[in-house]
């Protein structure tokens, strides 16, 4: 089984995008410096991640009031309220910014709010988006173990190989 770069790229995105988000969801573990930059970097991911699969976004939603799978349609709905959520939490993020300050914020308290609540129910959804992905997720893995491991025994040839027949 044959693992594409373009899949090898999906699941290295996909699990330092999981890392990411877990991490923020902890401000004392990045400070508030990394916490604002690495957030801004996560929403690129995120739109790179949408970039990656465009192709499944424009197949749905030209077929979204058409006949779909259940599934297909949730997924294609989480995948709408986390691009909103995310970019809820990048705009109220700037707002009460103290470290990177790009939008005229005050940092007034309902931003706050704002942000860990949107931050909050992102979270919630990634979980669920992920739940729905979990058999996709643990298939691409074990191909890729796969063709880690077989591509490295290929390379690498016994030196005596043990249990077989000799007829030197």
């Amino acid at each position: 089984m044959a693992v594409g770069r373009v899949n090898i790229i999906r699941i290295v995105l996909d699990t330092i995008m999981a890392g990411t988000i877990i991490i923020l969801m902890d401000l004392q573990i990045t400070g508030l410096v990394l916490h604002e930059a690495i957030g801004l970097i996560l929403y690129l991911l995120f739109v790179l991640h949408k970039f990656i699969n465009r192709k499944w976004i424009i197949g749905v939603s030209r077929a979204f009031f058409k006949k779909l799978p259940l599934k297909t349609r949730l997924n294609y709905s989480l995948d709408l309220l986390m691009l909103a959520g995310l970019t809820l939490i990048v705009l109220s993020g700037a707002f009460i910014a103290r470290t990177i300050t790009w939008l005229p914020g005050d940092g007034a308290h309902i931003w706050k709010e704002i942000h860990i609540i949107s931050a909050l129910v992102v979270f919630g959804i990634v979980g669920v988006h992920v739940g729905l992905h979990f058999r996709f997720i643990i298939q691409g893995l074990i191909k890729m173990a796969k063709a880690i491991f077989i591509s490295n025994d290929k390379k690498s040839k016994p030196a005596l190989e043990i249990g077989g027949s000799s007829n030197e």
